[in-house]
């Protein structure tokens, strides 16, 4: 009999048959993604290619290159070399004769095309041969240098304006093979000829064939 109050059994969810807790769906089995799972195998590889490549771009290396004894001449007949960086006044023949080249920058013959700019409208294509390297004052006898091709490398009276084309000698230096100027301007006697013989016709035929004009 009941006295009031709840009934007994309808105080709380927990005891009343209908008015339970919600019950939920029952869990889908677990699958595994094979997508999903290869990703995750991938990853590690992934990442230790990417740390190698960027170890790979941080690593430095020394490399030592040769740099060229001079630049194809654009007198490949005669086979005058001169200037291997005009800019600078660097020539072939320096790369070895280092002293020597230091000496004739410094020199009225190496600023003989500059001079020549001086003259404006006046300059003429005849003018080049004494005012860079030519046939002019050594021992060949056609058009060469820049009377055969109108280059920056052949501006100045340079090395090779008395000693003669010295590319034979770049490739192989040996005494056979040396470019001797005409005359020996230093000493005042030919090289060819020994020392103690006048010099005359060697000196008419090198330095005169520019300053003697």
């Amino acid at each position: 009999m009941q006295t009031g109050g709840i009934p007994r059994g309808l105080s709380g969810w927990g005891n009343h048959p209908r008015m339970c807790q919600p019950q939920l769906p029952p869990a889908l089995p677990r699958t595994r993604d094979p997508m999903f799972s290869s990703r995750l195998r991938s990853r590690p590889l992934f990442l230790g290619l990417a740390c190698a490549v960027a170890l790979s771009a941080c690593s430095e290396e020394t490399v030592f290159v040769d740099p060229p004894k001079y630049n194809p001449p654009p007198d490949s007949v005669s086979n005058f070399v001169g200037y291997l960086k005009s800019s600078t006044k660097k020539t072939a023949c320096g790369n070895c004769h280092v002293g020597t080249q230091s000496q004739w920058v410094e020199s009225g013959h190496a600023q003989a095309w500059a001079g020549l700019q001086l003259a404006g409208a006046g300059v003429q294509a005849s003018c080049y041969g004494c005012h860079g390297v030519s046939q002019n004052g050594n021992r060949i006898t056609v058009a060469a240098g820049i009377n055969f091709a109108n280059d920056t490398t052949y501006h100045d009276v340079q090395c090779e304006s008395c000693h003669g084309p010295g590319r034979a000698h770049i490739d192989d230096p040996n005494n056979s093979n040396v470019p001797l100027a005409r005359a020996n301007v230093t000493t005042g006697y030919a090289p060819a000829s020994g020392v103690g013989v006048s010099t005359g016709l060697d000196l008419d035929a090198s330095c005169a064939s520019c300053h003697g004009q």
